[in-house]
């Protein structure tokens, strides 16, 4: 799928209702050479926030001005702030697009794109989506998915290990997954399957959440009274964020998470004492920061060059920040790096310049 998005793209390159503003570091007459739109979901969300600080922080390093269309995690939202922003005649010099569902977010696609130079972030680059996207620099969702799978599986194996009794042969497990539709969350389930297929656990429910703690909170406090008394011996929520609330929801239920029930974290996000307590088995640092420097990096250098270098790479997890050249065209698809963490390396381990409370701020 991803050799296929790759040609799409080398292709393409020759060929509230209210927008909500809130960042723009300068003035209505700005130079459009050097304005950046952003459409993104709402900065309310605690990744979300440091995300766009980020992009935010690299435009201006380089000269640039950013100005972020918010949504709330809405399709139709995004879609009519679109539309507003055509009907302003604004050129900006590109645009940096974060679908929320990105099966319906073709047209918008196609209309920004005939505005100014696309770049996508965050969300999976369907070939539909390609043919009018000139680089994409961000996150892979399935890798995440992949990743907690793959944690999952350890977890398991360390805990019948350590003497735990399984409800079924494969353990039972309850998913508490982002909220519905959204594009992220149905490639990470679909990527988490794939990962333990061999080895699957007994998936009890599937609960489409949210993104937050209350959010967490809320759904599990509903799901896991209904699904107690089958025995529940592992949850998998899609970040950490919901996670805090899930293990909040395991204790007033007379469970210990960590003990009675492993909980898997999905990508770290939010409160960070569930994680270093045990409650939390592990997480996946995807963070906010890597992800906004790099989707801004990519838009600057094809700003600057105009072209991408065909290619598609996980960048390395390397302990020190990349040197960046604006003069470089940028991958067609850059995927930051991702790394597992737990109470044991919380305090040591570090990526791009970084540890891991700038990495992932809560």
């Amino acid at each position: 799928m991803r050799n296929m998005i790759r040609k799409l793209m080398a292709a393409s390159v020759a060929a509230a209702a209210t927008m909500a503003v809130v960042s723009c570091s300068s003035g209505a007459g700005a130079d459009a050479a050097k304005s950046i739109v952003a459409f993104m979901p709402s900065t309310s969300n605690v990744y979300l926030a440091a995300c766009a600080q980020a992009a935010r922080e690299e435009a201006e390093r380089n000269g640039y001005s950013l100005k972020i269309i918010e949504n709330n995690f809405d399709q139709a939202e995004e879609d009519q702030q679109v539309q507003q922003f055509l009907a302003t005649g604004e050129r900006p010099a590109a645009i940096l697009w974060w679908p929320s569902v990105v099966d319906a977010a073709i047209n918008s696609t196609r209309q920004l794109a005939e505005v100014a130079p696309l770049i996508q972030t965050d969300q999976t680059l369907t070939p539909k989506l390609a043919e009018h996207v000139k680089a994409y620099g961000g996150v892979d969702q399935a890798e995440i998915g992949k990743i907690s799978g793959e944690m999952a599986l350890t977890a398991r194996d360390e805990a019948v290990a350590h003497g735990m009794q399984l409800h079924s042969p494969q353990g039972n497990m309850l998913e508490f997954s982002f909220g519905p539709g959204y594009t992220a969350g149905l490639d990470r389930t679909a990527a988490f399957k794939e990962a333990t297929k061999a080895a699957p656990f007994n998936i009890l429910h599937n609960e489409p959440t949210g993104f937050d703690t209350q959010a967490g909170y809320e759904a599990a406090s509903q799901i896991i009274p209904q699904y107690k008394d089958k025995g529940i011996d592992f949850i998998f929520t899609h970040n950490n964020d919901m996670a805090v609330g899930v293990v909040r929801a395991l204790k007033q239920n007379g469970l210990t998470p960590g003990k009675d029930v492993i909980v898997i974290g999905g990508n770290l996000a939010g409160d960070t004492a569930p994680l270093l307590a045990g409650e939390v088995y592990g997480a996946v640092v995807q963070s906010p920061v890597i992800e906004g420097m790099l989707a801004m990096r990519s838009v600057i250098q094809y700003i600057e060059t105009g072209q991408v270098t065909d290619d598609e790479q996980y960048l390395p997890p390397n302990p020190e920040l990349p040197a960046f050249d604006p003069k470089t065209p940028p991958l067609r698809v850059a995927f930051q790096p991702n790394v597992v963490v737990n109470k044991d390396n919380y305090r040591t381990l570090r990526l791009w310049g970084m540890d891991v409370p700038t990495l992932v701020p809560a």
